[in-house]
């Protein structure tokens, strides 16, 4: 960024700002100007086709979040500009114009200002519009203070269609709005973002804001709690980003596009994220349709079996890089395409196997069309279209240490086969992106200034409506060599502090899986949300009343501008307002007494320098029998494959915080206690309940499933029994996956251990934690499944 200062440019009527390292002219009114405010446009430097950001998309950004338009010159001014982005027109040759239309609204919606303008894009691929607001409506007089909305469209005009006399030049030479309606004329994806007009605001506070917006340098993370007690610590990094085994790693200095062409391999990239953005933890996520490509450029030639060794060989370089308290390395895969608006790309972390479809033709149909042994570049073939679901199936099927992680990338509507959502996609997916970095943005200083966004965050809303079990995450999506300096933004995970070492891999891991996260565009934030036992990510009940707190932290004390709460239901709408707020405060507190029905709440944050930050929700069901981490499983059921059979639980069965529930085949609690316990009582926290001889039915070669009321998948399936029976299979830890042999303890059943012995766990609810035979003529009626209550 340009070493001017900002006090300097701030004097200045002419104001230089970096974009994708293009520098941005921005005309500034003189002081005491009193003309209405400019618009101008600058065209961006040359910017790769990618298909991260190949659709027309209006990016927003701005240089301030508050300002007093009584303050002289630019201080009281906002820059509000977009950047216009279609790099496949860049790519393919089909240039055109771009006709924008900004529109400022007060906070009841109405229209207090507009403005229009024109760009050309062409081989760079987007180009850059600015609009400077001097806080006065269309009648040149100074609006009210409080919050506006801010948004801009725009739409494309390829030369093409004029040429073919679809559209007059008239009409090409208009406004934004000549041209609704018109075929082959692209309507820019956009987002609104917010301003304040502050009339009480000193310049000294404003001149600080705005300096917080240009900071030179990634402000340094404090892992450690700020709030005094708090169980957890916080870990910074980002969970999107593509070394030169995809399409990344290329140098901030020729940042072009190219499959393989760039110097940054999975080691390199850790490195830079560790020793130079000092992150805690990176993920690498290659598109898994371009590793071939990629290897085609750099490691030619390209064969099935290098393919699967270089996802294999990524997984190995994040373990290389990851030192337990230090950093930690996740690599995984950014599957699928933008081809089509019910395509998207999701990311699977930490996946053990390389899900895929090259190669293929019409690549539509649900089987392979490659030639097994000469052409089929993946582990596990999964279809390139119509195929979310059955992906997300393969997910839970090849599990991470912790079980199917996964994020919904830079999310559009109709995507993921219109938001396709199964008990396989609530397994499977855990995060999805509110804020997505430019794919190629060529940043070192970590200022948000100099980078355009775009708001996901009415997506993710969409999604929990549907039943999306998502906190949200802030991504880079870096594609050139500025891991972690490119932008601010940061997704941080909160890993239990009791434990050492505290950071380590799977901590982060199991943190994912518990939705244990929050989304930030200041990159060392810190945000609480509990009700004391639970935190953001957890799933529980509650019986009576709850008392939810949040606030927000910073190790430089910024201020926060406001702080919300939101509620939902899942099917009752996306709510359309905070359910409860404050302002210039940073902590909110409530107590919500129910008597029944399932709530989700989740926290939104603004800091005073307009940096956002999400928490991940809290589900919360209201009824009898909850309390105290208590969860009421009445109409849950156990099934179990191969002697297929499935149980429902009791109506009003309620397991405790950290306690057991015991379902026999077909005992008395007495009789089971003198088979298992020498006739010793089980604990006080141990529920049990005699199936009659419904389950289990040990044979041989059985595993098991918990699926909720509603039909959710909430664990399994678990390992099989051993084909010959005879053994209890025993977790490890509540928060490993249930279908990974390494999480359980296999031993001969009279090893059992029923109603005691779970691991430390995660706060991870309900799971299942035992099942074991009974050894011994006609003892069959002694088999049991355990779940255990991990809160």
């Amino acid at each position: 960024m340009n070493p001017m200062t900002l006090l300097q440019r701030l004097g200045r009527s002419c104001t230089p700002w970096i974009l994708l390292g293009a520098v941005v002219q921005c005309d500034l009114l003189m002081p005491g100007a009193a003309s209405a405010a400019a618009a101008t446009i600058t065209e961006a430097a040359p910017a790769p086709f990618d298909e991260c950001d190949a659709n027309f998309i209006a990016y927003l950004g701005a240089d301030a979040y508050q300002f007093s338009p009584t303050h002289p010159g630019a201080l009281g001014q906002v820059r509000l500009f977009t950047v216009l982005s279609d790099q496949q027109a860049g790519v393919t040759g089909d240039f055109g114009r771009a006709l924008w239309r900004v529109e400022i609204r007060d906070a009841l919606g109405a229209l207090v200002r507009t403005a229009r303008g024109t760009a050309r894009i062409d081989a760079e691929g987007q180009v850059i519009a600015d609009f400077t607001w001097d806080g006065r409506d269309e009648r040149g007089k100074l609006v009210p203070g409080g919050t506006y909305s801010y948004s801009f469209q725009g739409r494309f005009l390829p030369d093409r269609v004029v040429r073919e006399g679809r559209v007059s030049n008239t009409k090409a030479a208009g406004r934004y709005e000549d041209l609704a309606g018109t075929a082959g004329v692209a309507e820019a994806k956009a987002s609104t973002r917010q301003v304040i007009v502050r009339y009480d605001l000193d310049q000294q506070t404003a001149v600080n804001l705005r300096q917080s917006l240009v900071a030179g340098a990634c402000q340094a993370p404090q892992h450690t709690p700020i709030e005094s007690g708090f169980g957890y610590n916080f870990y910074y990094g980002s969970t999107h980003s593509h070394s030169n085994w995809s399409d990344g790693g290329l140098p901030t200095t020729s940042c072009t596009s190219g499959n393989g062409t760039g110097t940054f391999n999975p080691a390199a990239v850790y490195n830079y994220a560790r020793n130079s953005a000092g992150v805690d933890y990176w993920v690498i996520n290659e598109h898994n349709h371009l590793i071939d490509d990629a290897m085609a450029n750099n490691n030619p030639p390209v064969t099935e079996a290098k393919v699967r060794q270089r996802y294999a060989d990524g997984r190995a370089a994040a373990t290389a890089a990851t030192v337990d308290d230090a950093f930690v390395g996740i690599y995984g895969m950014e599957w699928g395409v933008l081809t089509n608006t019910d395509q998207g790309h999701v990311t699977l972390l930490d996946t053990p196997k390389l899900l895929g479809w090259e190669t293929c033709s019409t690549c539509n149909g649900p089987s392979a069309e490659c030639t097994a042994g000469t052409n089929c570049y993946f582990d596990i073939f999964t279809p390139k279209r119509f195929g979310y679901l059955t992906m997300y199936k393969r997910s839970v099927e090849n599990p991470s240490a912790a079980g199917s992680l996964g994020i919904l990338c830079h999310p559009s509507s109709g995507q993921f086969d219109n938001f396709a959502f199964n008990a396989d996609a609530d397994q499977a997916l855990q995060g999805i992106a509110v804020r997505s970095g430019l794919a190629f943005n060529t940043g070192t200083t970590c200022s948000d200034t100099n980078v355009a966004t775009t708001d996901y965050s009415p997506l993710w809303k969409s999604a929990l409506n549907l039943g999306f079990h998502l906190g949200p995450v802030a991504d880079h999506d870096s594609h050139c060599a500025n891991y972690g300096v490119g932008i601010p933004n940061r997704t941080v995970y909160l890993l239990p502090n009791g434990t050492v070492p505290t950071l380590t891999k799977l901590a982060i891991l199991q943190a994912h899986k518990a939705r244990h996260f929050f989304a930030t565009e200041d990159s060392n934030a810190q945000l609480v949300f509990t009700d004391g036992t639970h935190i953001m990510g957890d799933i529980f009940n509650v019986s009576g009343s709850v008392t939810l707190r949040t606030a927000v932290y910073d190790p430089g004390a910024e201020s926060v501008s406001s702080l919300e709460v939101w509620r939902g239901q899942i099917g009752g709408g996306v709510p359309a307002s905070a359910y409860r707020s404050a302002s210039n405060q940073s902590t909110l507190s409530f107590t919500e007494t129910l008597s029944s029905g399932t709530y989700y709440y989740y926290v939104h944050a603004v800091q005073a320098d307009g940096h956002d930050i999400w928490s991940a929700p809290m589900w919360i069901t209201y009824g009898s029998g909850g309390g105290g981490g208590s969860v009421n499983v009445g109409g849950w059921k156990i099934n179990q494959r191969n002697s297929t059979v499935s149980y429902t639980i009791p109506t009003n069965t309620t397991i405790p915080g950290g306690g057991y529930l015991i379902v026999g085949r077909d005992a008395t609690k007495a009789a089971f206690e003198t088979f298992w316990r020498g006739g010793v009582a089980l604990p006080s926290n141990v529920v049990y309940v005699n199936s009659a001889g419904l389950i289990p039915l040990i044979n041989g070669s059985e595993d098991y499933t918990l699926v909720n009321a509603s039909g959710t998948t909430i664990d399994g399936p678990t390992i099989a029994m051993a084909s010959a029976a005879g053994n209890t299979d025993q977790r490890k830890d509540p928060c490993l996956a249930a279908n990974l042999s390494t999480s359980w303890t296999v031993s001969t059943a009279s090893s059992a251990t029923p109603g005691t012995g779970a691991g430390a766990g995660c706060a991870k609810g309900v799971v299942i934690n035992e099942f074991a035979d009974a050894l011994g003529t006609n003892n069959f009626v002694y088999e049991y499944v355990e779940l255990h209550n991990d809160n």
